[in-house]
């Protein structure tokens, strides 16, 4: 792009003088305006691929958030303890073990005299 803006530059500084310079004076300018024209495309088709990437990299952030706030809660329903509800149930395990081995303890002393 530098280039051609150079040679433009060039062509305009030159003066042409007869008819034939001047229609080479017109060549040269429309062939750097092509030239410039040409690179401004090429710089706009790198700034789109550019743009593309710089949003598939924040789609891939957001993604990385969250699904990081989702391993953050996964993992602290892991590791959190309701210590009400654990106490309760720890009580109500207790009780039940307790009324098994108390029911165990009188049924094993049975016998089928102590019961004639």
């Amino acid at each position: 792009m530098f280039v051609a803006l150079a040679k433009l530059i060039g062509t305009l500084e030159a003066a042409p003088g007869t008819p034939a310079d001047d229609a080479k004076y017109m060549n040269q300018i429309d062939f750097a305006l092509t030239n410039i024209g040409q690179a401004s495309n090429n710089v706009l088709r790198v700034r789109t691929g550019i743009g593309a990437r710089m949003n598939e990299l924040e789609s891939l952030g957001s993604l990385n958030d969250n699904l990081s706030l989702q391993y953050q809660q996964t993992l602290s329903n892991l590791q959190d303890l309701d210590y009400a509800k654990a106490i309760t149930d720890l009580t109500r395990d207790q009780t039940n073990l307790e009324a098994a081995q108390k029911s165990f303890a009188k049924i094993s002393q049975l016998s089928l005299f102590n019961y004639l």
